[in-house]
């Protein structure tokens, strides 16, 4: 993220102009036992689109994160099996993963121009997730 920020900030600030979104996870916000590295570089994600944020607004860019839980996705399905599937799903208020579309469309929000002063933001797409005691 750090290196595609890096490569288009020149063009964005030269275009007063430009939106940053890193996709980030629920170990970046909730941690995870055996997942230090993971966390830690999830939560890294955070901090970059916030010191982004504050660098980018006098050039109309803004940078967000999306915080995702649980999505589906084929690496998402193959890794685990349908018991420890329903297991984790169960933890959602929606009692299922986020589709694909679900967070496209939040990731198209953020890049309109109706988000145009939302920046440094994480928007929450866990379903819930973090309203649990786990």
């Amino acid at each position: 993220a750090f290196y595609c920020i890096k490569e288009a900030w020149a063009d964005m600030c030269a275009n007063k102009w430009g939106r940053i979104v890193n996709v980030t996870s629920v170990a970046g916000v909730m941690g995870g036992y055996g997942q230090s590295g993971y966390g830690s570089a999830k939560a890294g994600l955070i901090g970059l689109a916030k010191c982004a944020a504050l660098e980018g607004a006098r050039f109309n860019i803004t940078a967000n994160c999306v915080l995702i839980g649980v999505a589906q996705t084929g690496a998402y399905d193959e890794a685990i099996t349908e018991e420890v599937r329903k297991n984790i799903e169960r933890r959602t208020a929606f009692r299922r993963a986020a589709s694909p579309q679900e967070i496209a469309d939040a990731i198209a929000y953020i890049v309109s121009e109706k988000a145009g002063y939302m920046t440094g933001s994480i928007v929450n797409l866990l379903g819930g997730l973090d309203l649990f005691i786990i």
